[in-house]
């Protein structure tokens, strides 16, 4: 049984290998860690828009955003430092899936896949969600 560790270590090598595609190939760790980011902060978006849609109540008003959102990305940043760049883990991380056979990570690719669909179709969802109430009544 795989834990979440190894998920979340194998959704870096995917998007890892996906941005090494694109030139130049500079900075691939960095842009890589910064994809998995975006994909987090879509996943809170969702949460927040569905928290919103539930409540009818306005989280981020306009004096707290910037500082919500700055405690909200730093758990993930954090993470981000202690599973990869410590001690350079993500070199030993692209070298143990590197090793995998090509089916085995054809079918975690698949998976990786689905979860990135995942992701996209539950912020298009949420979104969604939150265009179809009234706001005027609740603000």
């Amino acid at each position: 049984m795989y834990t979440i560790k190894v998920l979340y270590e194998y959704l870096f090598y995917f998007f890892y290998r996906g941005v090494s595609i694109a030139k130049p190939q500079f900075a691939l760790k960095w842009k890589a860690a910064t994809v998995m980011l975006i994909g987090e902060l879509m996943i809170l978006t969702s949460v927040l828009n569905y928290y919103t849609d539930f409540t009818k109540s306005d989280i981020l008003s306009e004096k707290r955003s910037p500082i919500l959102i700055l405690l909200a990305a730093a758990p993930f940043i954090f993470i981000k430092f202690w599973v990869f760049d410590r001690r350079d883990q993500w070199k030993i991380y692209i070298a143990k899936f590197e090793a995998w056979p090509k089916q085995k990570r054809s079918r975690w690719d698949l998976l990786m896949w689905v979860i990135v669909l995942f992701v996209f179709g539950n912020l298009i969802f949420s979104f969604y969600l939150m265009s179809r109430v009234d706001w005027a009544k609740y603000r």
